[in-house]
């Protein structure tokens, strides 16, 4: 996992949403009120449907969509700035483990964008054998993506371990 675990956009999340949200009611779109980080940081680790289907009820497919493109647009600017943050020896962890001869796989529920955004801002995809995302395993549950990361590692389960911020992620180990 990346995002709650090696890097964190929670200073972010409230810029990333109020400018997306003033772009979509500037577009024409419904008038929803920036939520707080806290109710933001709630949501995370869950699709990005799902996270703002909570986060506005009753927003519309189409606004969703576009709501869903603009976040996404206003996160990939600010990583490129290097916006956000590693959280502090997450570098040091990954070369520790690469020297001890670790393979490391990576999965995230992020946007595969998202995802390779951060990856590429902060030089850590050579660190990594597998990058799995849900548009690698369309449909696919956290536990599948864990299943296809350690199958294309050819590490047995009880060989592996996981770290992630969520419960979710537990759930899916």
């Amino acid at each position: 996992y990346l995002d709650g675990t090696l890097y964190s956009s929670h200073r972010l999340l409230v810029p990333v949403y109020r400018r997306a949200l003033l772009r979509l009611a500037a577009g024409g779109g419904p008038v929803f009120p920036v939520p707080t980080r806290e109710r933001i940081q709630a949501e995370l680790g869950r699709p990005v449907r799902t996270i703002l289907e909570n986060l506005f009820p009753g927003i519309e497919p189409a606004w969703r969509d576009r709501l869903s493109d603009g976040v996404l647009r206003e996160f990939l600017a600010r990583i490129r700035a290097r916006g956000g943050r590693l959280y502090p020896g997450a570098e040091r962890l990954l070369e520790e483990a690469r020297r001890a001869g670790a393979r490391l796989g990576l999965v995230s529920n992020g946007r595969r964008r998202y995802v390779r955004a951060i990856l590429r801002a902060y030089r850590l995809s050579r660190r990594f054998a597998v990058i799995l995302t849900p548009e690698d395993r369309p449909g696919g549950s956290k536990g599948d993506l864990l299943k296809a990361a350690l199958r294309a590692l050819r590490v047995r389960p009880g060989a592996a371990w996981m770290a992630g911020d969520r419960r979710s992620d537990r759930d899916a180990a």
